[in-house]
């Protein structure tokens, strides 16, 4: 149904022509019409490929003619028609020039071209795949907006009405065509279809999505409003459709078909355009038309980081437009008499010109060099010095442009900012490592750079600790034990070992760094009393460290009570508490030779009793270090104590009347309990076991053999029995062996 609803506005404009602003393009092969207005006289066409050197044109002396275009060697074609008085054949002045820019195809029209019509802002077509519009870079193809808003507002139209066949995002020309359809005249679509510019009548009102693209390169196409609210094709729904506001990138909005907004056409171009042509006309002036620079650029030296700007000016006919080229290229965007350039860099350092053109010629101005001086600076390497010797550091600037800078100016600051030296030259005397920074300034143009160099102050190694001491089990002399730091300078260590004044130390050793990290102190006397020692560091620079904290060995005394030997040991101290014992192990053996671990207490006792102790044994009380220490590349876990035996306890004393010890567990009995005989050797021994009650009465008497007490017969130096509680009733009661010699224990039945 068609003409559904129409909306009737006072404005209407079927075709707008819009004055050449920009430089035409064309492609080789299309067609050019020229005319000039204004000629009186003799009439010549001329053309150009740089404004400068002109060349007549063979057969065209009219005022109007028409021809095929060509190539040209700098993509750039001038005309302009010479005339010349018929009275007077001396006399001839130019019309105004007429400028194209030329490719080969359309494959070579850019974004930013002015094609056809209107300004390219995107090379490329939809097609359908699959049923939808799919964007493809499509070379030669691409699409062209009007350079201009259309000059009044519309509706979108058709408010309250759903119109098919206009929902589409991407091709608004099949938007416009429906919304043609149905909805009648005076709308933007309406305006679209109906508008002609540079003899191109195929305008239409584009999609949201191609507004979108039309957005993002507004700055290319120009004439928009920021804030603008611009109609697309694309509906919404009954009530609505899209606009767009060019804030940022473009943001689309639903807003009601009856609203009034802006509205900017676009056309399509392909290579496959048949009847391409341009139309121009050219201007004679009563008087021959002018162009002289009269101010040039001026040559620049600045620092980089540092603006610039570049200035041109000039005289006779105008309008002037303006192109900046650095090395001969054009600079995109710089079009103004100003050139500005911000936060120099080295790639800016090079020649600029200005290209000044009118409606008559192109001229150049003066060349002005533009250097970008770049000062840097070296330092002295990372320096190290030891503890109070002065570090020397120097710094040599230079700029890639020496004579234009001059002199340098230095300034040394530490790492709090202070100034300590305006001189290339400084002597630092630091007590710890840091970083000094020197700022150099030339004294021409202020240009700066800026550098750091860090001095490290060598100081003794400060964490320098004692691993364990021990008493050497092959000398029977105090070792002491070091993991030596590496890389931290250290030429040497010294022991130190407490004189008999309490923390009072005196050196015992001083070791070269390369020796393995113990030393046995031969003077000790481990068997007397422990010892505590502690170290320091010597480094390269011959600066020595504090003293570490102290590690005191362990001395170990014994003492019996009958067959019971009593250990009693003082603690291994490490004073930085990094080491605590967390057991002793009690070590025992027949001779000094072979000791070994025979029972352990928890770190917090400093005893032991060994019972039922008939024999000759060597004792030695041992502590284990988590990690151990590895010193001469085998790692040692234990710090063992002076050895010391039970001899002179034995001597004197018959072993036949030293009453034994019989160990009871659990004790208090329950049902059952193990009697254990610790050092009785049972192999050839017959053994009677009796209970007495408190009274002195035998309740129990048994012959212990190895049918019924096979485990018994089974141990070799710890006797075990089993006894089952089965008449005993509960209160106390005493168990007696007799073996080699008597046992002895008291036995709690619950």
């Amino acid at each position: 149904m068609k003409n559904i609803f129409v909306l009737v506005i006072f404005f209407i404009a079927v075709s707008v022509v819009k004055a050449q602003i920009h430089m035409p393009t064309v492609v080789v092969g299309d067609t050019i019409n020229l005319s000039v207005s204004g000629a009186v006289g003799n009439i010549q066409w001329q053309e150009s490929n740089d404004s400068i050197l002109w060349l007549d044109m063979p057969l065209y002396t009219g005022s109007q003619i028409s021809f095929l275009a060509t190539s040209s060697i700098t993509n750039k074609i001038y005309y302009r028609a010479k005339i010349s008085a018929p009275l007077c054949p001396n006399t001839v002045w130019y019309s105004s020039v007429i400028r194209y820019k030329v490719c080969a195809t359309t494959y070579d029209v850019k974004v930013g071209d002015f094609f056809r019509g209107g300004i390219v802002f995107k090379n490329g077509a939809y097609y359908w795949v699959n049923g939808v519009f799919t964007w493809y870079e499509l070379p030669g193809s691409g699409f062209i907006a009007c350079p201009t808003d259309y000059p009044t507002q519309a509706t979108w139209g058709c408010q309250g009405y759903y119109l098919p066949g206009t929902n589409d995002l991407n091709n608004g020309n099949n938007n416009t065509n429906n919304i043609n359809y149905y909805c009648g005249e005076y709308t933007a679509a309406y305006y679209a279809s109906n508008f002609v510019s540079e003899g191109y009548n195929d305008w239409y009102l584009p999609s949201s999505n191609e507004f979108l693209a039309l957005g993002y390169q507004r700055d290319s196409v120009g004439g928009f409003q920021d804030w603008g609210a611009y109609w697309t094709s694309t509906q919404v729904d009954n009530s609505n459709a899209t606009w767009i506001i060019l804030i940022n990138s473009g943001q689309t909005q639903n807003i009601e078909k009856g609203n009034y907004s802006r509205m900017r056409f676009m056309r399509k171009f392909s290579p496959n355009d048949i009847l391409m042509h341009v139309s121009a006309t050219a201007i004679v002036a009563n008087n021959p038309v002018t162009i002289n620079v009269t101010s040039n650029p001026q040559n620049k030296v600045k620092c980089i980081g540092s603006n610039v700007t570049f200035t041109v000016a000039a005289s006779g006919t105008i309008p002037f437009s303006y192109q900046w080229k650095k090395d001969g290229i054009d600079i995109l965007g710089a079009n103004q008499p100003n050139f500005d350039i911000s936060n120099l860099n080295l790639t800016d350092d090079g020649i600029y010109t200005c290209d000044v053109t009118n409606l008559c010629r192109t001229i150049s101005s003066n060349q002005a060099q533009l250097k970008v001086v770049s000062v840097s600076v070296t330092s002295s390497i990372d320096t190290t010095v030891c503890l109070g010797q002065p570090a020397f550091l120097s710094a040599v600037a230079q700029s890639n442009y020496s004579s234009e800078s001059g002199v340098f100016s230095y300034q040394w600051t530490n790492a709090s900012g202070q100034i300590i030296q305006n001189e290339a030259t400084v002597t630092v005397n630091a007590n710890q490592t840091s970083n000094y920074t020197v700022h150099v300034t030339d004294q021409v143009l202020s240009c700066t750079a800026i550098t750091s160099t860090s001095v490290t102050v060598r100081k003794p190694y400060a964490n320098q600790e004692l691993c364990i001491v021990t008493v050497d089990p092959a000398t029977g002399k105090n070792k002491i034990m070091y993991e030596k730091t590496f890389g931290v300078g250290t030429s040497a260590y010294i022991l130190y070992k407490e004189t008999s004044t309490t923390n009072v130390y005196d050196i015992l050793v001083t070791l070269d760094a390369s020796e393995n990290g113990e030393f046995i102190d031969y003077f000790s006397q481990p068997e007397v009393h422990g010892d505590k020692y502690r170290m320091s560091v010597i480094d390269t620079c011959n600066n020595q460290s504090q003293l570490s904290f102290f590690h005191k060995t362990v001395n170990l005394i014994i003492g019996s009570a009958g067959s019971t030997m009593a250990l009693l040991w003082d603690d291994y101290v490490d004073e930085s508490g990094s080491f605590i014992p967390y057991r002793y192990y009690i070590y025992r053996g027949l001779s000094p030779s072979n000791l070994a671990l025979f029972d352990s207490v928890p770190g917090t006792l400093n005893s032991y009793n060994d019972v039922n102790v008939f024999d000759v044994y060597y004792y030695m009380i041992g502590v284990k270090k988590p990690g151990g220490c590895n010193t001469t590349g085998v790692e040692q876990y234990v710090a063992f104590s002076n050895q010391i035996d039970n001899g002179e306890l034995l001597t004197g004393i018959s072993n036949s009347f030293i009453d034994g010890t019989i160990v009871i567990s659990p004790n208090p009995m329950t049902s059952i309990s193990t009697l254990t005989i610790p050092n009785l050797n049972v192999q050839t021994l017959n053994c009677k076991l009796l209970i007495y009650d408190v009274t002195g009465k035998i309740i129990r008497f048994e012959n212990i053999n190895k049918e019924n007490n096979p485990e018994f017969y089974s141990m070799s130096s710890t006797a075990k029995i089993s006894l089952n509680r089965n008449n005993l009733t509960s209160g106390i009661y005493f168990v007696e062996l007799q073996a080699d010699r008597l046992y002895r224990g008291k036995l709690i039945v619950e």
